[in-house]
């Protein structure tokens, strides 16, 4: 019996490893993250990295470096990485692979965020951070979120293992395939009532920022739009010093209904069109001004 399910782990654990890509567009996307930075950093500048989770991938449209280029009157380079459901302890590691490691240099990150994503009170993803974090790095990472053994256990394992590291993605396709619609149904869901209160001090969020600060990356912070609206608090402007914040709250002409909204935090493809044209005004004009 033992052996059976020693084999059975085994033979789990090649398979996820080997279709891993194809378990969602939201993981080709993080894999082949490092390719579009390495892609990126050898464009001519300026180069932009966009960074945020769903709601920032929903707003851009496609031509966004072209809209920048026309903006400009000269060419700009543009590449995303983005990490459904993440926030900014998610963005820091990941940057740390992708522009200490791969030497990559972007002249500008972009971060698409909500208050509720730069706290330190947030939990700590360790099935997805296990992407971004090395087997050295786990010490470090231990000690500066006081990660319970149970957690760093987590942590080493999803590393270690694509089964464990893609457990709710396995799920997610499972329940996709017994439930009608369910793929479709679930982001909504959880969309719901997305919390926009930055809850816990502003640590991580500082640590992300000095990194972009050792390797010279010049960093945008915009505020993401939302059918409600929402303040920016004080704590999230002060934990954001040395950032240039863009109020993309509420850009002209978006408006707060189903035609550019799909549900409470992510835009419409027309939504979209509205937001990048917006945004690549605003970069545009700043990128000049550097």
């Amino acid at each position: 019996m033992l052996v059976a399910v020693i084999a059975s782990l085994l033979l789990g654990e090649a398979a996820i490893g080997l279709l891993e890509g194809t378990l969602s567009a939201d993981v080709r996307h993080i894999i082949d993250a490092p390719a579009r930075v390495h892609a990126l950093g050898d464009a001519p500048a300026p180069r932009v990295l966009l960074v945020g989770n769903s709601m920032l991938r929903c707003a851009l449209a496609p031509d966004l470096a072209a809209r920048l280029a026309a903006a400009r009157g000269e060419p700009c380079a543009a590449a995303t990485v983005v990490m459904d459901g993440s926030d900014v302890l998610q963005w820091r590691w990941a940057l740390e692979r992708l522009l200490v490691d791969a030497r990559a240099r972007p002249d500008a990150v972009v971060l698409g965020f909500t208050p509720g994503q730069l706290g330190d009170a947030n939990p700590v993803p360790t099935q997805r951070l296990a992407r971004h974090v090395r087997f050295g790095d786990v010490a470090a990472l231990a000690a500066e979120e006081a990660l319970s053994i149970e957690q760093t256990t987590h942590l080493v394992l999803a590393r270690a293992s694509a089964l464990v590291r893609n457990a709710d993605r396995v799920r997610t396709r499972c329940l996709d395939a017994v439930v009608p619609a369910y793929r479709r149904v679930r982001p909504r869901l959880a969309a719901q009532g997305a919390p926009t209160a930055m809850r816990g001090g502003d640590r991580r969020l500082r640590r992300l920022l000095a990194l972009l600060a050792r390797e010279g990356v010049v960093v945008f912070a915009v505020a993401m739009p939302t059918r409600a609206d929402y303040d920016v608090p004080a704590a999230a402007r002060d934990g954001l010093e040395g950032a240039t914040i863009l109020d993309g709250r509420r850009p002209p002409d978006l408006v707060p209904g189903e035609a550019h909204f799909e549900d409470d935090v992510h835009l419409s493809p027309a939504g979209a069109e509205v937001f990048t044209e917006w945004l690549a005004r605003e970069l545009a004009a700043r990128l000049d001004r550097r």
